[in-house]
């Protein structure tokens, strides 16, 4: 059964394409790995966001494909490129940096699940540390895995917020710089 949109079809029909070209461009080119934020870390709504802005800049540049000329298309591809090298050390220092392991389940040999941490110790696991020199993750154990014991909540949140910015800026650039280059070719 196909829908009716009446007079705004055309336009459901571009977005709609337009948000598929930016989902397949982004996932020919970007795979999960250990350095990407934890799942729990990244809400559906951080995929749909750099789809968006994706979709969005492929829609740009392939509406002002003429007047942006192939030397400029060129550039925005290489620029969009050198961004997301940028994007990609800031989500590979951030995700590796604080992350943290704990067991998905209570059972022995349990896998083990990542976790975002925060950059500043609570006050208490600050004098833990320092009085039986223990690092963030055997706090972290110690702490029966309850985040809010070892770090600060605006520290956490801190953390999550580069996390989650730079997952949504690592997506959406390398897709702008593939889509910059793609339609950089067919001018």
């Amino acid at each position: 059964m196909s829908a009716d949109y009446g007079q705004l079809k055309d336009i459901v029909g571009a977005a709609t394409s337009l948000m598929a070209a930016a989902s397949a461009i982004g996932v020919t080119w970007l795979r999960r790995a250990k350095w990407m934020p934890p799942e729990e870390s990244v809400p559906g709504g951080t995929l749909r966001v750099a789809g968006l802005v994706s979709a969005v800049a492929i829609g740009i540049l392939f509406l002002e494909r003429q007047k942006i000329g192939l030397e400029t298309m060129l550039l925005i591809g290489a620029l969009a490129g050198l961004f997301t090298i940028m994007s990609l050390t800031i989500s590979i220092y951030t995700n590796t940096r604080y992350s943290f392991v704990y067991p998905e389940s209570s059972k022995r040999g349990a896998p083990l699940k990542r976790t975002l941490g925060g950059h500043k110790l609570t006050a208490e696991a600050q004098h833990i540390s320092e009085e039986r020199r223990m690092e963030p993750q055997a706090l972290f154990v110690n702490a029966a895995y309850d985040k809010n014991l070892v770090w600060t909540q605006s520290s956490q949140a801190l953390v999550q917020t580069a996390s989650v910015l730079g997952f949504i800026a690592l997506q959406a650039s390398g897709s702008i710089a593939l889509s910059a280059i793609a339609i950089g070719l067919s001018i």
